[in-house]
């Protein structure tokens, strides 16, 4: 059946004469009016007197008051859905009201993005991109919100690595997968850290796509180089090292961690970035992509100057077969830890001897350049949204 939006009213509504009214999102109707008029239309499924199911995807703004989101993807969220007869729109904490939202709703028709006075979603897709706004006293309403109101979402927050680290470890088939992690606590344990293991990453615990990481690696001659993705620093003690970057020390801000030798294609390292999706509150890999550090051996990250190789380039037949059981377990861990868990992707390393070696867990995928990968993760979010908004809606 179709919704309509009359926009000076700002309200939906419907022309079906076999309904007065329909339920719409968690606490709102449509109502039967056929002479009204209307801006804009919406293909939505009907089931049990309601229509939807209503999908709410959290973003933030910047500065200036703009949001701020991949409005590409949520473009072609918004056009998945509405095939599956769903509707989806933008939102910001900001936008909430005392029964409504004030969201943007992608209509194909017209190729435009339209302001809508929308009731609460079935469920919410939290896609917010950064810590920061995750940290703010918005983002703190909106989590008051959905607990009051009993709105499930997918992806709680951002992850922070020395969590994960503790978290993964406890489990006997993860833990020799992991290379070996301290948190930064005093000058003293980091120099006997990289004394034993001479070469280790430090990482700050709340980054992502490879930003302020450093390979530092301790010399022969007591010298120590230190790596970014931009530069290469060479200091003639590890005092000197630490006067420069002090800030490692802030209590519980960066981790070092054990650089682990890997193999390599072409002279440069490389990665599998592997992206897993919740299907039935089970974890599967949706895809699989190999990315080679080329400009630098920090990070693999495109962003960072990685290059995307294929799967074919190297020889991971057995790597292949390991993966969806790691993806299993990591999954179940992260949903017994953090709660509802949608997405998450791993960047896993081989090892010189063929064993694989986990050395990142990430929250909230970027986008993957491989369209078969993309394609697929975008069905299987429409799945999951569909299943978990039904959920939600039985229990009203």
């Amino acid at each position: 059946m179709k919704i309509y939006y009359n926009k000076k009213k700002a309200f939906f509504f419907h022309r079906d004469s076999r309904y007065s009214s329909l339920g719409f999102g968690l606490n709102k109707y449509v109502i039967y009016k056929p002479e009204e008029k209307a801006d804009h239309s919406f293909r939505l499924d009907e089931d049990n007197k309601n229509c939807g199911p209503l999908i709410g995807i959290l973003v933030s703004r910047n500065p200036e008051g703009n949001y701020r989101g991949n409005f590409s993807f949520f473009k072609k969220l918004q056009c998945a859905l509405q095939e599956q007869g769903a509707l989806s729109f933008v939102f910001t904490p900001s936008d909430i009201h005392h029964q409504t939202i004030e969201g943007l709703i992608y209509h194909a028709e017209s190729n435009k993005w339209l302001t809508c006075t929308l009731p609460f979603p079935h469920f919410i897709y939290n896609r917010v991109p950064s810590r920061t706004a995750e940290n703010s006293h918005d983002h703190h309403i909106f989590k008051s919100f959905v607990e009051e109101n009993q709105i499930s979402y997918f992806n709680p927050h951002f992850f922070d690595k020395w969590d994960i680290y503790q978290v993964l470890n406890k489990s006997r088939i993860i833990k020799p997968l992991l290379p070996f992690t301290e948190k930064m606590t005093s000058i003293e344990k980091a120099q006997l850290f990289l004394e034993k293991y001479k070469k280790a990453y430090v990482k700050p615990v709340l980054s992502s796509q490879g930003n302020g990481i450093r390979l530092i690696e301790h010399r022969a001659d007591d010298k120590i180089i230190c790596r970014s993705t931009t530069k290469i620093e060479g200091f003639s003690s590890f005092d000197r090292l630490i006067q420069h970057y002090h800030h490692w020390f802030i209590e519980g801000t960066h981790i070092i961690q054990e650089a682990i030798e890997c193999q390599t294609f072409q002279n440069h390292r490389y990665d599998f970035r592997v992206l897993s999706q919740n299907v039935n509150n089970e974890f599967v890999v949706t895809g699989i992509g190999i990315r080679s550090s080329e400009r630098q051996e920090v990070t693999t990250h495109v962003p960072q100057g990685g290059k995307i190789l294929s799967l074919k380039a190297v020889n991971s037949k057995k790597q292949m077969e390991e993966i969806p059981e790691i993806v299993r377990i990591c999954g179940g861990l992260l949903m017994n830890h953090y709660g509802l868990i949608g997405e998450f992707s791993l960047d896993l390393g081989k090892r010189k001897d063929g064993e694989l070696v986990l050395f990142e867990v990430n929250s909230k995928p970027m986008k993957f350049d491989e369209e078969e990968i993309e394609t697929n993760r975008l069905k299987r979010l429409v799945e999951a949204f569909l299943l978990q908004a039904k959920e939600n809606q039985l229990l009203y």
